[in-house]
This record gives C-alpha cells, sequence and structure tokens, in this order.
C-alpha cells in the first residue's frame, strides 16, 4: 500500500483525479481496498499544492457515486 501511495505523489494531477476516481467506484462496487489512506494521502496532495482540491473532491463522489450505481444493478 505505501509504494501505491508513494507513486500517487508522483503523478501528474489529471493522473491523480483519474487514479482517485477509479479507486473509490471500485471501493464502492465492493472491493476490499482502502480507501482512508488514499484519501488522507491526496489530502495531502491538495495541501501541498500539487492537485486542486476542488475537482479532487468531484473525482471523488462521481467515483463513490459510479460504485454505488454499479454495485446497485
Amino acid at each position: 500500500m505505501t509504494h501505491i501511495l508513494f507513486q500517487l505523489t508522483h503523478l501528474p494531477p489529471l493522473g491523480v483525479y483519474g487514479f482517485v476516481l477509479l479507486w473509490l467506484a471500485a471501493e464502492s462496487v465492493g472491493l476490499p481496498l482502502p480507501d482512508e489512506a488514499v484519501l488522507l494521502t491526496l489530502g495531502f496532495l491538495a495541501h501541498r499544492g500539487t492537485v486542486s482540491l476542488v475537482p479532487l473532491v468531484l473525482c471523488a463522489v462521481a467515483g463513490s457515486a459510479i460504485g454505488a450505481t454499479i454495485s446497485y444493478q
């Protein structure tokens, strides 16, 4: 897990947004993925200025909504 978080700090912003969308969608579908550690790391990246907070939150909400919709089907 720490390797994934370390690699996340070196992604460009669009890669980070895509990662958070896919990660939270997969977690919402039911895969046992730790979302708290990823969200803490993303908060750190937003604080550092690597990514912007608003698109990050929008991607997180969209990923969770997509995953919940898929698992509902």
